[in-house]
């Protein structure tokens, strides 16, 4: 940071340009070029540096490169219509025309080498628009470092003959340059040799315990400088903890009010994985670019950056859960237990980091977030229609029962019914009335939750297991599938 002159920058966020505030164009730029740096590369390329910046910005960039060639670090870079004190920092010089070498070699011979071909340039004229001027063959009409007059008044003439002049003029410095610059075939024993050596080096600068410390680290700065953010998150939990007990305040053991506490139970399945796996699915796909030119780069592993990300999504998962889960749990009146209290929280934070897993592998198998969104919100809806709610687990068609084995929903649901249900005596209306449902075991049997397998634990070791695979199938695509060009 220190040679690129970022230090005063260190604590600034990058920002968005136009949206959020952050570091000026000029520091953005070195900041990616920073990037690059980490990798202790031996050479740097790059495209247009000074691309969108004014004179003084670009002035900037182009010395702090021009400090790192003096490093020892070499520096290839394209660049657009530099000024003329730009120019003259550069070391060497490049000029295609037609694909070709027109001039390579020292940057302040190369307006004496084309004045000894018979193109002089202007006193007081940028070296570089001399060199597009010269080079180019799209010009609609002589420049004043043209050759001789073009005697014709007819503007489709004088463009041909403009072009023929062209044409001719770079046609002539080519075939000089041909003549004085024989090129012959490379050696390529030593390179060979060399290239064998290179794979023998290791592919990253840092060892992989540095790259997770690291990362970790940054997605936990992220996430502690968006304090507005997590504020509104929190605040969300809360106002809807509370809305949700006051709807369902204090629900008795009456008959009539069992579906209301088997409705209380699956919003809070339906509210819980909806909010998480949106959470997850919005914040993998806006870091996703971030991470995609970071990779290309080889500054760290895939392992280590999605085991970051995974633990770093850790404390929402678990914080946000048990502000809202605590709240609703007590005002509606659940199972007054304290195993079942506690319980209760285990079940909807473990189905909450299933939702992550499913928000992050929808994320990375998506190319944009649009269809991420719109496949996520679909998958969901599917996943939820079979949680075992709205129609009995046991009158689900054959050919859909597979979609149970997948929803986290269902697991979930099936998991906070048996915590709820379990043991639990209801109120009877006085006889002649038939009491349809006089304990927690009706209901469950009811709702056809009461198989082979039914077991809180069961549920919990399903979902776990849902989160596993996913979190599998996520690293896998990550690694294998979405991987920057060229890797």
């Amino acid at each position: 940071m220190l040679e690129l002159g970022l230090t005063k920058s260190a604590d600034t966020r990058i920002g968005i340009p136009g949206v959020t505030k952050g570091v000026s164009g000029g520091e953005r730029k070195r900041t990616s070029i920073g990037m690059e740096l980490l990798t202790e590369p031996s050479i740097l390329f790059l495209d247009e540096p000074t691309s969108g910046l004014d004179a003084k910005t670009s002035k900037s960039v182009m010395e702090t490169l021009a400090k790192l060639a003096k490093t020892g670090l070499s520096v290839v870079l394209t660049i657009h219509q530099p000024r003329s004190d730009i120019f003259h920092m550069f070391d060497k010089l490049l000029l295609l025309a037609r694909g070709s070498v027109v001039y390579f070699g020292d940057a302040d011979n190369a307006v004496p080498y084309f004045a000894n071909l018979g193109y002089q340039c202007p006193p007081n004229y940028n070296p570089a628009d001399f060199f597009v001027d010269l080079i180019s063959e799209v010009r609609m009409a002589p420049s004043p470092v043209e050759i001789p007059d073009v005697n014709v008044t007819d503007t489709v003439r004088r463009r041909r003959a403009t072009r023929k002049l062209d044409q001719d003029r770079v046609t002539h410095m080519l075939e000089t340059w041909g003549q004085d610059h024989d090129i012959e075939a490379p050696d390529l024993s030593n390179s060979m040799l060399t290239v064998r050596r290179m794979k023998k080096l290791p592919l990253y600068r840092s060892s992989w315990i540095v790259q997770f410390v690291t990362l970790l680290t940054r997605q936990y700065i992220n996430v502690s400088r968006d304090t507005a953010a997590t504020f509104m998150r929190a605040t969300q939990m809360l106002i809807l903890a509370i809305v949700v007990g006051l709807l369902f305040f204090r629900i008795d053991m009456s008959q009539s009010r069992i579906r209301d506490r088997i409705g209380v139970v699956f919003f809070i399945v339906i509210n819980q994985t909806m909010y998480t796996y949106t959470s997850a699915l919005t914040t993998f796909m806006s870091s996703k670019a971030v991470y995609m030119r970071e990779r290309g780069a080889k500054i760290y592993r895939v392992s280590a950056y999605y085991l970051a990300v995974t633990l770093a999504e850790l404390p929402n998962a678990i914080l946000f859960n048990l502000i809202y889960g605590t709240i609703a749990y007590w005002m509606v009146n659940l199972n007054p237990s304290v195993d079942r209290f506690f319980f209760f929280l285990l079940i909807i934070v473990v189905q909450s980091l299933a939702m992550q897993a499913y928000g992050n592998l929808t994320a990375i198998a998506a190319p944009t977030f649009p269809i991420a969104n719109t496949v996520g919100t679909f998958a969901t809806t599917i996943l939820a229609l079979t949680a075992g709610f709205w129609m009995s687990v046991a009158t689900i068609p054959p050919w859909a029962i597979w979609l149970t084995y997948i929803s986290v929903q269902h697991y979930a649901f099936e998991a906070l019914v048996l915590n709820e249900f379990t043991g639990r005596i209801f109120d009877c209306p006085p006889a002649p009335d038939i009491c349809q449902q006089p304990t927690g075991e009706t209901v469950i049997q009811n709702l056809a939750l009461d198989t082979y397998i039914a077991h809180p634990w069961a549920m919990v070791g399903f979902l776990l297991l849902l989160t596993v695979v996913a979190r599998t199938l996520a690293f896998l695509l990550l690694r294998f599938v979405r991987r920057p060009k060229g890797i």
